[in-house]
This record gives C-alpha cells, structure tokens and sequence, in this order.
C-alpha cells in the first residue's frame, strides 16, 4: 500500500494529527489552511476535508456518487465504470478532483448520453429531412 500510494498515508497521518492537535469545531467543518510542515496529502477527498471541511468534502463525495447512482440506474457501463474509476483513483491519488483539465472532460463523458443523445433523437423527431 505505501509503494502505491507514495509516501501519501504518512502526510495523512501527519496532517489528521495536526488537525486534532490545532483544529477546533469551524476548522473540522469548514476547513483551515495548515499542513503539517507545508506538505498536502495528495490524496483529493483528505486534502479537501483539510482545507476545506467536512460540509465541502461530503457535498464533493456525494456529487460523484449521484453521478454513479444515475449511471447505474441508466444500466450505462462506461459510465459505471468512468465514474467508479475516478472515485477510486481520488481516494489513491491527487489533483482528481481538482484537476480542470480532467474535469472537463470527466463532465463531458456524464453528460453526453443527456446532452448530443437527446438532441439527436429531438432533431430526428422534427427534421423531415434529416439525414443520419
């Protein structure tokens, strides 16, 4: 486990240490801005709960577990899988989350069956002659 997660379960270890000793009620809910000897955990949802809380961290957590409950309600395998993959992948590696780059692109992947396939369908039901 620490070779996969790089040393990222002893600046876990540190920084919840730290939080105990310093932090108080606001900075368990609504974050602080301290890492123990200015090293992050690197790890999305901890980093989040540090600097942010506990009220962010679980409105976070709880966007991307409604996006799997929708795939898997949508019976969608890719996105069962894509979503279930970047939960997992933030709980082992940083800058998910917080990445733009793979944000955007993560936010087009979940919308594209809602978005282009219900447009298609649209355009095909009031398009005498459209072309596939």
């Amino acid at each position: 486990v620490e070779a996969l997660l790089s040393g990222r379960i002893e600046f876990l270890r540190n920084n919840l240490n730290l939080l105990k000793k310093e932090g108080d009620f606001l900075h368990l809910f609504f974050g602080g801005n301290a890492y123990y000897e200015e090293k992050n955990v690197e790890i999305d949802f901890f980093d989040t709960l540090i600097l942010n809380g506990v009220v962010t961290s679980i409105s976070i957590l709880f966007f991307y577990l409604l996006l799997l409950y929708k795939a898997c309600k949508k019976k969608d395998i890719t996105l069962i899988a894509l979503n279930f993959t970047c939960i997992l992948i933030s709980f082992t590696a940083g800058h998910v989350w917080a990445n733009l780059t793979g944000g955007i692109f993560f936010i087009i992947v979940n919308l594209f069956p809602y978005v282009f396939c219900e447009t298609r369908k649209k355009r095909k039901k009031h398009c005498f002659f459209y072309l596939s």
